[in-house]
């Protein structure tokens, strides 16, 4: 997917400032302030009493450690805190976190102890715990585990050491109610909880991060330069940055979704970084990666040349399909041609073009219904491209409307009509869109899928893939001057509308920024992801923010 980004945000010495809006659905109001400090300047923008402290590096990322003194900063009422802390063996410190409540920390055997509670082990890699605190009369935690703090009316964050060292990293404060402020904390807990070459899919009501190196795994990369993007802050570029080279590897996949996994990676990384300079360092790797992965989507194509789309698979059978004959594809499809857009317009050449706008012409035809509604899959014979049924893989029914399917095709078809130049894939997007407000006139958080009963679980991912695709939608009719039904300025309203509806109830008390209440499939072989928090949410969630405000 092509990414503007975002414009260059005036820079504290020792972070960054945010522009962004009060609330989710509000624009152009207020302007909070988003503190993002990695102490690479060192503790430049604190205040220092009898302080003694080094900035240094572990593991390539700046810190900073205090030996002794205390270090402080003022903060706003209202203000939630993030930030990683190490102690070294035997330390004592106190933490004031504002009016959330003050903290006496201790390291013994490996483990903190604070508030006279002893802390399970930290499962973040190099024994960092993250440390979040709300607003005000808001829970402490560490590392996920909640603390009693004693009570404060201080306005200020203070962090003493009297014995031993504290080591800080990754520091995070802005207004508590605010989704921007909340999904950038959640982004640093993820980071501090995230093993080396690894990529979080997402956290269950267990509380369990689970990992997957499989479709998913480029949207951790994605959410990164998301973040980026929204504050233009060296922390989030550079977490970005490795985490896109640590998802190498799996460029030649047999998959149609190398899209999502590598455009959201490799391809952003070149834009955000080579497009000036190409012969940077990194740059011709990024470059060979996304075209590594194109290429594989044009192979995957050639073999369902008589169907014209890009099937799920080639060599093993689908699921549910009678043989290696069979091919299926699926709605989601269309999300990963934004990589073979890319790859035309890095090199010249055509045939990636030529072969996504055959594949989204297609499915517009056969997957979107008249009323705008999608279906799920689609099986076809390879050998003569006759069509042999459609299925759901995740919604209700095999004839249902999918309401994660809906979001993707509202985005996807929004996005090959910008690309392509294509009135009637900007048509077929509109149609998608209405479907959507005419099932949601009062825009809320769908069902995960339309056609399910209403005790069925909503979907917080559906909706936010849906609001970023309905801000897409609108870029697109304004940008080929055309007119839209829904018009770019209703389309803009709703999508406000339902990504506030859909951010309401993200975590503001620690976990900060947990945006549960995502389905991945219901049912199932497990259940863990029956309610959760999913990656690809949090990366739409961050790109309809950043469409927002734009």
């Amino acid at each position: 997917m092509k990414r503007v980004v975002a414009s260059l945000l005036a820079l504290l010495a020792a972070g960054a400032l945010l522009a962004a809006t009060a609330t989710t659905g509000a624009r152009q109001t207020a302007v909070p302030r988003i503190v993002i400090d990695d102490f690479s300047t060192g503790a430049t923008e604190w205040s220092h009493v009898h302080a003694k402290s080094s900035r240094g590096a572990v593991a390539g990322e700046p810190v900073l450690t205090l030996r002794s003194g205390t270090l402080s900063r003022p903060l706003a009422p209202g203000t939630s805190v993030s930030f990683d802390l190490r102690l070294s063996r035997g330390s004592q410190a106190d933490i004031a976190l504002g009016r959330a409540g003050s903290l006496h920390v201790s390291e013994a055997r490996g483990r903190l102890i604070a508030g006279g509670r002893t802390m399970h082990r930290t499962l973040s890699p190099g024994g960092w715990y993250r440390v979040e605190a709300g607003s005000a009369r808001s829970r402490v935690a560490l590392d996920g585990q909640t603390v009693t703090a004693a009570a404060s009316t201080s306005s200020r964050l203070r962090i003493s050491v009297t014995t031993g060292s504290a080591t800080l990293r990754a520091f995070i404060a802005g207004p508590g109610n605010n989704a921007r402020t909340l999904l950038l904390q959640r982004l640093a807990w993820l980071h501090a909880r995230t093993p080396r070459r690894k990529q979080p899919i997402g956290t269950g009501l267990d509380n369990r991060l689970r990992f997957s190196r499989s479709w998913t795994r480029g949207f951790w990369p994605g959410s990164l330069w998301q973040a980026y993007d929204l504050t233009q802050a060296p922390m989030f570029k550079r977490w970005a940055q490795l985490a896109t080279r640590e998802n190498f590897g799996a460029e030649t996949a047999n998959t149609h979704d190398l899209g999502f996994m590598y455009e959201l990676s490799s391809a952003l990384a070149y834009d955000h970084l080579c497009v000036r300079g190409p012969s940077r360092a990194g740059c011709k790797a990024f470059r060979r990666s996304g075209l590594t992965a194109a290429n594989s989507l044009l192979r995957l194509a050639a073999t369902n040349e008589k169907v014209g789309t890009i099937p799920i698979t080639s060599a093993t059978p689908c699921k549910g399909c009678a043989g290696r004959d069979e091919s299926d594809t699926i709605v989601d499809s269309v999300m990963n041609l934004p990589l073979l857009f890319w790859a035309t317009r890095v090199t010249g050449d055509e045939r990636y073009r030529d072969v996504a706008a055959r594949h989204a012409g297609v499915v517009a035809t056969r997957m979107v219904r008249s009323d705008g509604s999608t279906w799920s899959s689609m099986h076809n014979r390879r050998s003569d491209g006759a069509f042999l049924g459609f299925h759901t893989h995740q919604g209700y029914r095999d004839n249902s409307t999918w309401a994660r399917g809906q979001a993707w095709a509202v985005h996807g078809f929004s996005e090959a009509a910008l690309a392509l130049n294509d009135q009637s894939l900007l048509d077929t997007a509109e149609r998608t869109a209405r479907y959507v407000m005419a099932r949601l006139p009062a825009p809320g958080v769908p069902l995960y899928d339309y056609d399910a009963p209403r005790s069925a679980p909503h979907d917080v991912s559906a909706g936010v893939i849906t609001a970023a695709g309905m801000l897409r939608l609108a870029t697109a009719c304004e940008t080929l001057a055309t007119s839209c039904d829904p018009a770019p300025a209703v389309a803009r309203t709703y999508a406000d509308k339902l990504l506030a509806a859909s951010l309401a109830r993200i975590g503001k008390r620690p976990p900060l920024g947990f945006l549960g209440h995502q389905v991945y499939g219901l049912g199932g072989n497990s259940s863990w992801d029956d309610d959760a928090e999913l990656t690809f949410g949090l990366n739409y969630a961050l790109e309809a923010l950043n469409n927002a405000r734009r």
